[in-house]
């Protein structure tokens, strides 16, 4: 994993602040710069209320040059090199055309904001940068502040994407001296299970034959770079299932690759990683593997 150029992306919200601050935390442990961006929408005309005044952009760009300011001195009060830009424009397509142009490995942005003008700068757009980024993407939850990344949960499926998940949490977790969870959910569908009990149970020994062997690999792969590890088996929605188990294992982090394969026991971690964005209470990192 080679993340030397992280973009940020922040509102004025405090969840993008705190979610500056898992950025900071990342670039301290890796060595890498930090590029924070602020984008102020071309139309404010579009925002959800009544019409807003034309201060109120002039407003917004004082407000966001003073973020960017304390930004820059906390990332110089950690020795980490640190540049700032306000852009006008599209949030999400901003923020990805900066990733672009600044060569960005990680782009960093908080889920939503709080007020109805930050859900709009920054929260509505979390989606659109999932879907058309070509770097990872970093979705950071919470309330607290949290800045170490110490137990990742992953989630696998036998795809590349899944298993490139599972090395990035691996260098990561070699970075804070932290351990993994190797999670595989079988997922049999809502309603009653199609599969009598002999069925599950095959099912179940398969999955297990799996973890036993593609899943042992990562594991020695892990034990390789001096990072603990675990794995876990489970049964039902694959999000749900996650979300479960993230809270029990009191996880740092939840990695999961952009897409999943699908297959026996109906993997879908792909098509469920939005979800996981969407619903988990912390944060979530969304790799893509590389082409």
């Amino acid at each position: 994993m080679e993340w030397k150029k992280i973009l940020c992306a922040v509102d004025g919200s405090e969840a993008s602040l705190l979610g500056a601050e898992q950025a900071r935390s990342l670039a301290g442990t890796l060595a890498a710069e930090l590029f924070h961006v602020c984008v102020i929408p071309s139309d404010l005309s579009s925002l959800p209320g009544p019409p807003l005044q034309p201060e109120v952009r002039r407003a917004l760009h004082e407000t966001a040059e003073e973020d960017l300011e304390h930004l820059a001195k906390l990332a110089s009060r950690d020795k980490i090199e640190a540049r700032g830009a306000i852009i006008d424009g599209d949030p999400a397509d901003a923020i990805i055309s900066a990733a672009s142009l600044q060569k960005s490995d990680l782009i960093v942005l908080a889920a939503r904001g709080t007020t109805a003008v930050e859900k709009w700068l920054l929260g509505g757009t979390t989606t659109k940068v999932l879907q058309h980024s070509p770097v990872p993407v970093l979705v950071t939850k919470g309330k607290k502040r949290h800045t170490t990344f110490k137990r990742i949960l992953c989630g696998v499926d036998g795809s590349k994407e899944s298993e490139f998940a599972v090395r990035t949490a691996i260098d990561l977790a070699q970075g804070y001296d932290g351990e993994i969870c190797i999670a595989h959910v079988g997922d049999l569908g809502n309603g009653p299970s199609p599969y009598s009990t002999v069925e599950a149970e095959y099912l179940q020994e398969k999955a297990q034959a799996w973890i036993d062997s593609d899943i042992g690999r990562l594991q020695d792969e892990a034990s390789r770079q001096g990072v603990d590890s675990s794995t876990v088996f489970l049964m039902g929605d694959v999000t749900e299932s996650m979300l479960t188990h993230a809270s029990e294992w009191n996880a740092d982090l939840i990695a999961v690759g952009s897409r999943g394969l699908g297959g026996f026991s109906k993997l879908r971690l792909g098509s469920t990683s939005y979800r996981l964005c969407e619903y988990a209470n912390r944060s979530v990192l969304v790799t893509r593997f590389p082409e």
